[in-house]
């Protein structure tokens, strides 16, 4: 049987002109209308000599030249346009998803903001990771964690001071905005009240603690006794304006128990040896006076 080619018409070719052309660029819906070829190019996303191939394996555009982008879940790209219409991976961006995350953003539409990492530099883009090191007051792989438990400063290393309150010191800089403990002063407040001072913000004088040893930082009470004409358990009061107190030896009140022995006007101890040495003249001097007698 012998077949007849009488100018295919419509897009067709072929035997009977049954079969239809390919995506042939330049000729419209025309091609060979015995073998079908294409007087030229492909229509993008079409290859092979009919132009009747489609794009395969990530690969799109004219004459399938094109790869496509970070398409989620592996899906393919539009075969002519080369848009991912499936969406991006985590970490990138814009129709085609070849677009990394910018203006320091990460992970899926890149909708998560990084963290604090160093010197401001971006994260990666998928994961979020800061490539070096966190900002001062910040830990973790993301730098999103702040330090927490009296900790500050670069990875969280340093520890607080007596911040008043109990009350967490600045997490980058270490000061305590909230003051310090009694007993304690600076911006961080790690310095121990000096120079005869002790309580809050270091502004109690200390009392005459005996052989001038320093006060109690905190409370200002004296670690032994007190100096001579002083009493109480700060030794700051004196001795001089209360009378009563001048012969006090030992149990003088609660507040004064511990600085008995330097209590009064003198030394205690002369006091009471000279004490005994004129009870014993007196004693002589009956004595000598009964013999006579």
């Amino acid at each position: 049987m012998t077949s007849f080619y009488i100018g295919c018409e419509n897009g067709t070719f072929g035997e009977d002109c049954s079969s239809l052309c390919g995506h042939c660029k330049e000729g419209g819906d025309y091609c060979d209308v015995v073998s079908g070829a294409c007087p030229g190019v492909c229509q993008a996303g079409w290859v092979g000599q009919n132009c009747d191939e489609a794009c395969v394996g990530g690969w799109f555009g004219e004459n399938c030249r094109q790869s496509c982008g970070r398409c989620d879940r592996g899906q393919p790209c539009d075969k002519i346009s080369g848009i991912c219409h499936s969406g991006c991976q985590p970490g990138f961006t814009g129709p085609d998803c070849k677009m990394g995350c910018e203006n320091g953003t990460f992970g899926k539409d890149c909708s998560s903001v990084c963290g604090h990492c160093k010197q401001g530099v971006s994260c990666e883009v998928v994961s979020g990771a800061c490539p070096g090191r966190c900002q001062a007051g910040w830990v973790g792989q993301n730098c999103d964690r702040a330090c927490v438990g009296g900790w500050f400063g670069e990875n969280c290393r340093q520890t607080c001071g007596r911040c008043d309150r109990g009350q967490p010191c600045d997490k980058i800089s270490g000061i305590c905005h909230s003051g310090c403990q009694p007993g304690f002063t600076g911006p961080d407040c790690k310095m121990e009240c000096r120079g005869g001072t002790y309580g809050r913000n270091c502004l109690s004088k200390c009392g005459r603690c005996g052989d001038d040893v320093p006060c109690d930082h905190v409370t200002g009470s004296c670690p032994g006794t007190c100096a001579l004409e002083s009493y109480g358990s700060r030794c700051d009061v004196d001795a001089k304006v209360l009378p009563e107190k001048a012969n006090c030896v030992t149990n003088c009140g609660s507040d004064e128990t511990k600085a008995g022995k330097n209590y009064g006007l003198g030394n205690n101890k002369a006091d009471r040896i000279k004490k005994k040495f004129a009870e014993i003249c007196v004693l002589f001097v009956i004595t000598s006076l009964v013999l006579f007698l």
